[in-house]
């Protein structure tokens, strides 16, 4: 998971809890879990309505996905440093340092 994805969740998850305490003592009102399955089964009924099976899953298997570590290699970084630098693959060399 990226720093970022880490800061986002968090700082989204802040706001929404800095919203329910400034607006009421009585916090527990706010929390319900009926209303949980409602918001996020019905988001996710709309979406699978709106778009193919294979692409809603997929897209939920990469939001899974956020949250693991993922796999880097030295080829994929060669790749990505030489798409950077505006060069091949093959003409880009990894120099070990030293």
């Amino acid at each position: 998971m990226s720093i970022a994805t880490l800061l986002g969740f968090l700082a989204g998850v802040g706001l929404f809890i800095e919203a329910i305490m400034s607006a009421t003592d009585n916090y527990p009102s706010f929390v319900s879990c009926p209303a949980v399955v409602m918001v996020l089964g019905g988001t996710l009924a709309a979406t699978f309505i709106g778009y193919q099976a294979r692409y809603v899953l997929l897209a939920l298997r990469e939001v899974g996905g956020l949250f693991v570590k993922g796999k880097v290699y030295r080829r994929m970084l060669t790749v990505e440093t030489g798409k950077i630098r505006g060069t091949s693959c093959r003409s880009s060399r990894v120099v070990a340092a030293g």
